[in-house]
């Protein structure tokens, strides 16, 4: 993809979720993982995709990239979505999570350094992470759906009148 926008790509070769902290620190120092990971908050353009913690829905845990206990860790921290397997809840507020220590990929600081970070994500059932994605400026641009992006605008009314 990045050829035929006649940018630049580089792979990660590593695994992007890890068994735990010790492993995902471990790997964080390899020159090559290093590297790669560093490069990615010099990017221009971000593509994420907007993962929801409905484990029907939740391509993480139907690809076996986490397990079943882990959805339910992170949906008792009121985790509705993620980007980069970053948790959040429907605010956009960073779910405290140990799981975050086992990602391997740029750091959320990186992320956001990012200038244009374009979340994809379709399907009514991914209206709460799009929103808790946008509401914490995981997210600056988004391509969805008109069903989705009208349930994501109900959502953001119901919750600011519930605020008045």
């Amino acid at each position: 993809m990045a050829q035929k926008i006649g940018g630049e790509g580089t792979y990660l070769f590593s695994p992007f979720i890890v068994e735990n902290e010790k492993t995902a620190a471990s790997l964080l120092k390899d020159p090559t993982v290093e590297k790669a990971v560093s490069i990615g908050k010099e990017c221009d353009i971000a593509l994420m995709g907007i993962g929801t913690t409905k484990s029907e829905f939740c391509s993480l845990y139907k690809e076996n990239h986490i397990s079943l206990q882990d959805i339910k860790t992170i949906r008792a921290a009121d985790a509705v979505g993620d980007v980069c397997a970053i948790y959040f809840d429907i605010e956009g507020n960073l779910a405290p999570i140990d799981f975050h220590q086992r990602r391997i990929g740029t750091s959320l600081p990186g992320i956001l350094e990012i200038p244009i970070r374009l979340g994809v994500a379709g399907n009514i059932e991914k209206a709460e992470a799009i929103l808790g994605a946008t509401c914490g400026r995981f997210i600056n641009s988004l391509v969805t759906d008109n069903l989705t992006a009208l349930r994501v605008l109900e959502l953001a009314q119901e919750r600011c009148q519930k605020e008045k």
